[in-house]
């Protein structure tokens, strides 16, 4: 070994601060990296009910890009509660549908942000 290079067990030393900062830096993500392109999605969710206050479950709620593009879809469980995640956040039109070939109907427009990501659904 040479005066000038380091011992095999120093060229490790000198790289933990390295890694507890990475480590530090992946922790305060979430366990998201920082450059997860899902970062920055919002989590959307909400109860269906019919007018007189019973729950629907079983329906099918879809997230529609107003180019019609379907982004996303949830399904409503038994309480009538759905929740839809991973959506970016933008102008959306709201669906609803009966069933797998039950009838579609438009039930409202949302802007999805953070903050705000809550949608409930009074049924014709």
């Amino acid at each position: 070994m040479d005066d000038t290079e380091a011992p095999p067990v120093l060229m490790y030393v000198k790289r933990i601060p390295f890694l507890v900062v990475l480590l530090f830096a992946l922790a305060s993500c979430d366990g998201h990296s920082p450059l997860d392109p899902l970062s920055g999605r919002v989590t959307l969710s909400g109860v269906v009910t019919d007018p007189y206050g019973y729950v629907w479950g079983g329906v099918t709620i879809g997230i529609v890009h107003p180019e019609r593009e379907v982004v996303a879809t949830g399904l409503t469980n038994d309480e009538g509660r759905y929740t839809i995640s991973r959506i970016p956040p933008g102008q959306y039109r709201i669906w609803l549908q009966l069933g797998r070939t039950g009838p579609g109907y438009f039930v409202g427009d949302l802007d999805l942000r953070e903050g705000h990501t809550t949608f409930d659904i009074v049924s014709r």
